[in-house]
């Protein structure tokens, strides 16, 4: 009697064992798993970043505007977002801070020191 019950132990161990070995695969079969979706956005605004309100007008009321791609490194989208954190002409760019345009950019791995040397040679040609 004691070597039946001791089988029938080990027969419901192993079978729950297995059904919970099937179930698991079951459901590893049926779940996708996606990836992390990459999200990569600008920083927010912070506090301590100056932003040029308002670009400069000449006396009629027109916009003045350089061209800020002309600079090396700087294209349209990096234009665009210079110019949403208020930064129009040569001038308000070579006034600017590294620190400031890492921010407004979004990118920390490069040092504007540059394109600040550059719109200042720019601001005064």
């Amino acid at each position: 009697m004691e070597n039946r019950t001791l089988r029938s132990f080990w027969f419901g161990f192993i079978f729950t064992v297995a059904l919970t070995a099937w179930i698991y695969w079951i459901w590893k079969q049926k779940r996708v798993v996606a990836p992390k979706p990459l999200v990569v956005s600008r920083p927010r605004e912070s506090s301590h970043v100056a932003t040029h309100k308002m670009p400069a007008t000449t006396s009629k009321g027109v916009l003045v505007s350089d061209a800020l791609e002309e600079i090396n490194g700087i294209g349209p989208v990096f234009a665009n977002r210079l110019n949403e954190a208020g930064i129009y002409t040569y001038s308000q760019l070579a006034s600017s801070s590294p620190d400031e345009l890492k921010q407004i950019t979004g990118v920390t791995r490069w040092d504007p020191a540059d394109w600040i040397t550059q719109a200042g040679e720019l601001d005064n040609s």
